[in-house]
């Protein structure tokens, strides 16, 4: 298995029977796109060097944008040199995804065949360290995931990543003797869809060590006092003594303090705490709260919580110009506020931000396509991409979002076609083309 991965990673990285690498065939294509130049109209030129510019980002062609590039130089350039050259790095980036998916997911294979023996051999939490530091290490980045079958192993990898985690939870509460924690450990393992692959260990194993860890007396008689001691303490009286953000780290402590408490609720509560931390203390600034925690819903206390530390937060992760949030303003509002003001400045950065910032704290949203289309077209306007921008916004309007208003779209195409109408021409016929590809029409 592991030779045949690195075969794969070979080709992923570059190396091609024929010879000629990627890099080479995109040198070649510059060289000709260079050439070309000289006999374009000044809105072609300008298209050029934009393409080229775009090109010279990405040598490796990991870019979720490369393909656009390339289908935009080979439909809007008459050159059939530069058709040519620009066909043949096509071809090549296509090989290399495809190679890097295929290494991507022998690589899974192999992790989550060692993954599998080794949770049934593992004594302690450290037994499985190594592993979870492979799968971290193996995800690719994020930002450049947008087909399908590459979100796909993405989606196994975190699948098998949150199995490790869960399977570590159980090993320290059962060394500990904390034999409840153990055993919702065991639920959430037992619980969570079985026909999605790859599954560490088979529902038949994890009920038997459920059998071990839940009492007898637990589902035939009465609680009795000691089990009633048992049920999840009421976290309300903590979160609510809560005043300012300054009190998180006591609460987060008096909560771990507590047995047998809510473990969704106390990994929030430890979140925020160290969220604020961070952002308090000059690190990096992160609003993502909701990460590993399922469909659970937040209680009332902690979404109250979780309202004060991102009125906080979100001022900094949006940066100069967001301002700061009103006095009762909720996060909602504050977003759509410096959304509508960044929209009628034509502050395409922070648009961005603001979408980012939508799309990580809102918790009702699921395969935001038409949002990250935007996101791409603002990106490509930025970076001087307008064709490219023009058939985002174009994909974005097949698909309407809540968070983004087809008025937003209305105005970009609308800037796009007043100051570079030649490249929006070329773009809408290359949109249609691509349209039509699909359709079969």
């Amino acid at each position: 298995m592991k030779k045949i991965w690195l075969m794969l990673l070979l080709v992923a990285l570059g190396w091609n029977a024929e010879g000629a690498t990627l890099s080479e065939k995109l040198e070649t294509l510059m060289t000709a796109m260079k050439t070309s130049i000289k006999g374009k109209t000044a809105d072609e030129a300008l298209s050029m060097q934009g393409y080229l510019a775009a090109l010279a980002t990405d040598p490796k062609g990991e870019s979720s944008e490369m393909d656009s590039v390339l289908r935009a130089v080979i439909t809007t350039n008459m050159d059939p040199t530069v058709q040519a050259a620009a066909k043949a790095v096509l071809e090549q980036v296509q090989a290399e995804k495809d190679a890097r998916l295929a290494a991507l997911k022998a690589q899974l294979a192999d992790i989550t065949a060692r993954a599998q023996k080794a949770v049934q051999e593992a004594k302690e939490t450290k037994d499985l360290d190594g592993l979870m530091a492979e799968l971290q290490k193996l995800s690719p980045n994020r930002q450049n995931l947008r087909d399908q079958e590459t979100q796909i192993a993405v989606a196994d990898i975190d699948r098998v990543y949150r199995d490790l985690v869960n399977w570590q939870d159980y090993l320290a509460y059962f060394n500990s003797g904390q034999l409840e924690q153990a055993r919702q450990s065991l639920e959430r393992l037992s619980d969570r869809d079985r026909t999605a692959e790859p599954s560490l260990l088979p529902r038949s194993e994890i009920l038997l060590r459920l059998a071990k860890v839940t009492p007898p007396e637990r589902s035939r008689q009465r609680p009795s006092s000691e089990t009633e001691k048992a049920a999840p303490p009421d976290l309300t009286p903590i979160f609510e003594a809560v005043k300012t953000l300054d009190d998180l780290a006591a609460a987060a402590q008096k909560a771990r303090d507590l047995k047998n408490v809510d473990t969704y609720d106390l990994r929030r509560l430890s979140l925020l705490a160290s969220r604020y931390s961070d952002a308090k203390n000059g690190l990096p600034v992160s609003i993502e709260l909701e990460r590993d925690y399922g469909t659970n819903r937040w209680t009332p206390g902690l979404e109250r919580l979780r309202g004060m530390v991102l009125m906080y937060l979100l001022p900094r992760y949006l940066g100069d110009g967001a301002g700061q949030p009103k006095p009762e303003e909720t996060v909602d509002n504050y977003l759509k506020r410096i959304f509508a003001d960044a929209e009628s400045r034509s502050d395409l950065a922070m648009l961005q931000r603001v979408i980012q910032a939508q799309l990580t704290v809102r918790t009702d949203l699921s395969k935001p396509r038409s949002a990250m289309r935007v996101l791409s077209g603002l990106n490509q306007e930025i970076a001087g991409q307008q064709g490219m921008a023009v058939i985002s916004y174009q994909y974005a309007l097949k698909e309407p979002f809540d968070i983004i208003p087809a008025t937003l779209i209305g105005v970009r195409l609308a800037a796009i076609k007043k100051a570079n109408p030649t490249e929006y021409e070329a773009a809408m016929k290359q949109y249609f083309s691509l349209v039509a590809e699909k359709t079969g029409n």
